[in-house]
Formats: structure tokens, sequence, C-alpha cells
């Protein structure tokens, strides 16, 4: 089912409605190590947004497949001077 493929995730505790959903399906658990990443620590790396206490603000989670994929998107071309300003589609940015 997921065999050799990189599982993208907001954050590690999402991995349990995952499990969940992959042992209904007789799928193997748990994933091989470096199958799954998560999103959360790259987006606030890649934010570089730090509070006046000095701690790094927590990014929204993205909240649907879509959005999550637009973020990476965002994330891979942010050096890419073409692709600088592009507004998201519009169902995505009506919430």
């Amino acid at each position: 089912m997921l065999s050799g493929l990189t599982v993208l995730i907001w954050q590690h505790s999402d991995l349990e409605d995952l499990a969940a959903a992959l042992q209904t399906h007789r799928a193997p658990w748990p994933l091989p190590e470096g199958q799954v990443q998560e999103l959360l620590p790259l987006t606030t790396a890649w934010r570089a947004e730090i509070t006046p206490d000095g701690h790094q603000a927590r990014p929204a989670v993205p909240g649907r497949a879509d959005r999550m994929l637009y973020l990476l998107q965002q994330i891979a071309d942010a050096d890419d001077p073409t692709t600088l300003g592009q507004s998201p589609p519009e169902e995505m940015s009506a919430g």
C-alpha cells in the first residue's frame, strides 16, 4: 500500500490516526524509519518567525491535504524568483 512512499504529516501525533487506518486494512505498521516526515518543524524553520520572548511562533495547522501541499510547494519554491508572490488557488484562500 505505502511501500517505498514517504508519508507527509503535520506532527508526530497524526500517526495515531494513520496507524488505526492502516491496521484496519492490514497494512504493515509501523512504517519504516525515514518514511514519515513532519511538516511542522520544517514550516517553523522556514518561516523563521521569533516571538518577543525569543521562542519560535508555532504555525497554524493547514487543515486539509491541499493546503499542506500548497505550503510545501511554497517552501520548495522559496528561492525561485519566478514563483514569489503567487497567491494560493481561490478555493484555498477562502478558508
